[in-house]
């Protein structure tokens, strides 16, 4: 323990206001209060400590969490607040100890006057580096566990912490891996721009670190690239951090080659994106081939096997290298890996639809489409992931219900000569589903996917077919004119046409159907 021994829990009380005063107002969780008062990152890492830690009864401590808790409401500092989670214990992850919900709540006043004091402290770059460290091993530890909900929880003390030392201008290591883990988490919920600001600042700091950090240096500008280009930014402004991390993981591949194998799937993930939709630069392709070089080096890390594994379906689902059957198997099979991260489960799930949906297999597409959608009631986490399984199954499915619409079975047979066969009525139920997801996605949510376009338009035409097909012309009216103004110019590139097709005959028989009042 770094303060003084044995002091009692007043003392360690006001300590625990420095730390208080940075974090969020509401629903700080004690026991990250009590180590961010108490224990350093050296000390933290000397012990094996892991977050989110709780010290059990038999601990020899200064003074317990609870005894600070105590003191803190009996001077009126703080009060009990409401729990991080209230889920039930067989619903716990493995990130869920005992005590890690109780939360308390300072006054947004006192925090003011706290910081007010604490900024005119030599030590306050410390008080923000700790609460840092532990602020962002409870993170890091939500997001290795899959445990969105505490992860969600955590996330606004992350942020005030961030926003605080971005304000006073204090940047240390422990602060530049939080911003690190910060914009990681903004990816997730989809808020690109805040992911690029942070990673931009973590990044800045690195640079000009006295010491050179590679493996910081090499995950921060993956990632950052990746965020770059899912903004719309060219080539040119992402590729070169693509070509300094190719060049740190030639480095680091005898001396850190996990972490290096893990940053090489990842680059290799973000050209394969890019690559994808149309002809790659030169530059570009040189690139893949300098990483897949490396990866034949780099060893097989759990990590890296399911990335790459994943990277192989869905290059089969877009070139139909192998048979929509053998997709779903491979599907099932890496869904009972307990190593897939969160974004990565509903990825696979959005395949496995995807495979069923093109076997004409409706029912079956229903069980993972639905846990696509609970997910998406429940938490609101990886738009971008949900956005590409809506752009890649609602083509399929909007083509197949509009071939048993007899209006639109009309115009796709003058569009392009021929129609799917009818398909059967479990299709709408999972054309519903695709429409009910959309609803609760924001335009800016639906575009996140560099190469995913005029989703909203695409979205807004799957309504409009819900709605022929239901032959409810209210909907029809509102739907439709809901289509003016949005994004299709892209419609009209050779990659586009299926959409291209559905939309018109979609478009075309919603305006027959309100013309003749059918």
């Amino acid at each position: 323990m770094d303060k003084e021994e044995l002091q009692p829990a007043s003392e360690g009380a006001a300590h625990a206001l420095f730390p208080a005063a940075y974090f969020a107002s509401r629903q700080i969780p004690v026991w990250l209060l009590y180590f961010s008062t108490l224990m350093s990152s050296e000390n933290a890492i000397r012990s094996g400590l892991r977050h989110p830690a709780v010290f059990g009864p038999q601990a020899k401590v200064p003074f317990t969490a609870h005894e600070m808790h105590r003191a803190l409401r009996a001077e009126s500092l703080a009060q009990r607040d409401e729990p991080l989670c209230t889920l039930p214990q067989q619903e716990w992850s493995t990130a869920h100890c005992e005590g890690v919900d109780d939360t308390i709540n300072v006054n947004e006043i006192v925090q003011h006057v706290i910081r007010t004091l604490a900024e005119s402290r030599a030590d306050l770059s410390e008080i923000l580096s700790r609460a840092a460290y532990h602020a962002q091993g409870w993170l890091t530890a939500f997001i290795e566990a899959n445990d969105d909900k505490h992860l969600l929880a955590i996330l606004p003390h992350v942020q005030s912490l961030a926003s605080h030392a971005g304000r006073l201008g204090i940047a240390t290591d422990t602060l530049a891996i939080m911003w690190g883990n910060l914009a990681g988490t903004y990816v997730m919920r989809g808020k690109l721009d805040d992911a690029r600001q942070a990673f931009e600042n973590e990044l800045e700091y690195l640079l000009a670190r006295k010491e050179p950090a590679p493996v910081l240096e090499l995950k921060t500008r993956s990632q950052l690239a990746d965020v770059l280009r899912n903004t719309g930014e060219a080539s040119a402004v992402w590729l070169p951090h693509l070509q300094r991390a190719r060049d740190l993981a030639f480095q680091l591949a005898d001396s850190r080659p996990d972490d290096a194998s893990v940053a090489v799937a990842n680059c290799l993930t973000v050209l394969r994106s890019h690559t994808g939709h149309g002809t790659p630069e030169p530059e570009v392709q040189a690139l893949a081939a300098d990483f897949d070089s490396l990866s034949q080096r780099m060893p097989t890390t759990p990590a890296a096997r399911i990335q790459r594994e994943i990277n192989r379906i869905d290059d089969a689902l877009t070139a139909e290298l192998i048979t929509d059957e053998e997709v779903e198997q491979c599907c099932r099979t890496l869904l009972k890996d307990d190593g897939l991260r969160g974004p990565q489960r509903l990825q696979l799930r959005g395949f496995l639809t995807e495979a069923l949906v093109y076997q004409n297999r409706w029912n079956d597409a229903l069980e993972p489409l639905q846990s696509i959608h609970a997910y998406s009631v429940e938490r609101p986490l990886h738009p971008q992931v949900i956005a590409r399984t809506l752009h890649d199954v609602g083509l399929r499915v909007g083509l197949s219900v509009a071939s048993g619409v007899p209006e639109c079975r009309a115009a796709l047979m003058v569009l392009v000569g021929e129609a799917d066969a009818p398909p059967a009525p479990e299709s709408h139920q999972v054309l519903s589903i695709l429409v009910s997801i959309a609803s609760r996605m924001t335009v800016e949510q639906l575009s996140l996917q560099a190469g995913v376009t005029c989703m909203p338009f695409k979205m807004q035409t799957l309504r409009l077919l819900e709605a022929v097909r239901a032959g409810e012309h209210a909907a029809i009216r509102e739907i439709y004119d809901g289509l003016d103004g949005l994004d299709k110019a892209t419609l009209d590139r050779d990659n586009e046409i299926g959409w291209k097709r559905l939309s018109q005959a979609v478009i075309a028989s919603a305006v027959s159907m309100t013309l003749r009042g059918v």
